[in-house]
């Protein structure tokens, strides 16, 4: 099943099942069938109905390998990660064998980590290899990646080659960041819990095609796609630089779903910016995931103020609910406060969630 978020603030998600969806759109309701459908650079064309979407959202597949600690991760730049399994390095190419079944070739002037779930990148003055507690050797240390095959690390520490078995690894960071600082317009999300910034090209035989900093023309069966979101949000301003940890430090999720960016705050907090232009703004609410554990933790209501007044709230957010989607017209210069607040002014654990905001400009 896939969901289609409209860039029409009145218009309601399409819910789509056998090829064909009802859509409530700009140009009014239709029946809209799949095959004709166009993507282009992130977004839907090809329907007047349709005009920009802010998301396509199709059914979950396989479990969120995201959830699982023995599951390697690639985190790349633009903050990315794909899932799968280191298999060589020569100190400048990284070939990694993803879960969807493709084998990247990756230029480690792009890779920020080789990590378990969970990563956060940090600031390090080298490369920094980090071990599972487990292993005998020491739990951390600094110095120089120097290759990777026949799953061993090879790291050079204290003026000593150090080689270490894969299943050790926790974390490897690597100091170099020569990235570019390039805008994609979407996020793509795939059901194995990786996450990346990409340019989507073509739908084709139940295959999607997309573009990276990392790959050109990459392929991802339809089936293993999550869902993906726009990812333009170039013309607001903010005052706080968007974050992607929750407030205990873990990535953000709600009700299970991972988001690469946003803010999480406890109540009364409150994240500021300013409108550039005229657009469509959305952003997903709840609940972190980080709660669980502590004893009854007080539902949740987002608020979004424009220019100082009232403009939409979200229902009382409980733990474990699914993410509820904002979205309001802006125009330029509007000043935008958001805004959370504790059912519970008492209660410990309301930790709210602003998650993957969107704009999309009318041009």
């Amino acid at each position: 099943m896939l969901t289609i978020l409209a860039q029409n603030p009145a218009a309601a998600p399409a819910e789509v099942a056998v090829g064909k969806a009802w859509f409530d759109g700009a140009g009014g309701s239709a029946l809209i069938d799949l095959s004709e459908i166009e993507l282009s650079e992130g977004r839907v064309a090809a329907h007047l109905q349709l005009l920009d979407c802010l998301q396509l959202k199709f059914a979950p597949g396989a479990k969120d390998a995201a959830s699982e600690k023995s599951v390697f991760f690639a985190y790349l730049q633009p903050p990315s990660r794909i899932a799968g399994t280191p298999v060589a390095s020569d100190g400048d190419f990284l070939h990694w064998q993803t879960t969807f079944g493709e084998l990247l070739k990756i230029d480690l002037c792009h890779v920020a980590a080789i990590a378990r779930a969970g990563f956060v990148k940090t600031t390090v003055e080298k490369d920094s290899l980090r071990l599972l507690n487990s292993s005998k050797v020491s739990d951390s240390m600094n110095g120089f990646f120097v290759g990777l095959s026949d799953n061993r690390i090879k790291f050079e520490a204290a003026d000593a080659i150090v080689e270490v078995q894969l299943e050790q690894l926790d974390e490897l960071v690597f100091w170099t960041d020569r990235s570019e600082d390039k805008a994609l317009p979407s996020m793509i999300y795939l059901s194995d819990g990786s996450a990346f910034c990409a340019a989507v090209n073509k739908f084709d035989d139940n295959t999607l095609f997309v573009s990276t900093l990392w790959q050109d023309d990459l392929a991802l069966g339809i089936e293993k796609v999550s869902k993906i979101v726009s990812n333009n949000v170039a013309q607001l301003s903010f005052e706080t630089k968007l974050e992607a940890t929750s407030v205990d430090g873990y990535e953000l999720s709600i009700s299970g779903d991972k988001y690469n960016q946003g803010w999480s705050r406890l109540p009364d907090d409150i994240i500021r910016f300013k409108s550039l232009t005229d657009g469509l703004f959305a952003i997903w609410v709840g609940i972190d995931d980080d709660v669980k554990g502590f004893r009854a933790p007080s539902p949740v209501v987002f608020s979004v103020f424009v220019n100082n007044k009232l403009r939409q709230s979200s229902v009382a957010k409980k733990f474990g609910q699914s993410s509820q989607l904002l979205r309001i017209k802006l125009q330029e210069n509007d000043n935008v406060e958001l805004r959370s607040s504790a059912v519970y002014e008492s209660s410990s654990g309301a930790h709210g969630d602003w998650c993957q905001p969107v704009f999309i400009p009318f041009y």
